[in-house]
């Protein structure tokens, strides 16, 4: 006798939405699945696509948009630090300083020093960290969609700004030199983006890229002990690796 026919194969259907999810009919009569922002069935064995119309109507109440900005605690306001982060030691190991609910402290590290904030105004701030001669602290601010590098004088109570930028750029993760007369940081571009290490120097503002990178990385680069190389940290594919770029 003649051999039974075989059954014909599944009809292939590419889908245009990686993460489309399928349903399959209790007795195993037809596939469903969204797809494409449309609604689809499918015959089985074998059968094309066909689309299953699908009308919904809502009505939807919407807030006025919020505007964005950082507002921060009033002097007054006790509040509960859910993390403390970026710690830097002074050079005489007296003083911690630390980022907690986007603004600055300085702790004392002897029994019972209570923690002072350090005055950035109202720009959100992280990263600091203590000059070679614990005289000044370097620091990340962000205000209204402005991000800069700053130099915060902690005898004189003041700060000056050595580098600024904007859109979804940042300055991040400074580390000082030896003298004291320049900083190294991480400038991102984007979210995600590769980025560059820059050198700026303190008194005048002036930059020197000396590095680019490929891909989304912390590199955390510092200065060498003679201040003649400086070394980061990038991941251009599945491993990280340690670099030294001339300065």
């Amino acid at each position: 006798s003649a051999p039974n026919s075989a059954p014909s194969a599944p009809a292939a259907i590419r889908l245009q939405d990686a993460g489309s999810r399928l349903a399959l009919a209790p007795k195993g009569s037809h596939l469903y699945f969204a797809d494409a922002g449309q609604f689809w069935r499918v015959s089985l064995p074998s059968g094309d696509p066909q689309r299953i119309p699908v009308t919904a109507s809502m009505a939807l109440d919407v807030r006025p948009p919020a505007p964005i900005g950082w507002i921060p605690p009033a002097p007054s306001t006790r509040i509960s630090l859910r993390a403390v982060m970026a710690p830097s030691i002074a050079p005489d190991g007296s003083t911690l300083a630390v980022m907690a609910g986007g603004l600055l402290w300085e702790q004392p590290l002897a029994a019972g020093g209570a923690a002072r904030q350090v005055d950035t105004g109202k720009a959100f701030a992280r990263d600091p960290i203590y000059s070679p001669d614990g005289r000044s602290l370097a620091y990340v601010a962000s205000e209204n969609g402005r991000r800069t590098l700053n130099v915060y004088d902690l005898g004189t109570r003041q700060a000056k700004t050595v580098f600024a930028t904007g859109g979804a750029a940042w300055p991040l993760y400074p580390s000082w030199g030896p003298g004291g007369t320049r900083i190294v940081f991480q400038h991102t571009t984007d979210l995600g983006a590769p980025f560059r290490i820059v050198i700026v120097n303190v008194a005048d503002g002036r930059t020197q890229e000396i590095a680019r990178t490929v891909g989304s990385w912390v590199a955390r680069p510092h200065f060498s002990g003679d201040g003649r190389s400086v070394f980061f940290t990038n991941r251009p594919g599945k491993i990280g690796a340690l670099y030294r770029v001339a300065t």
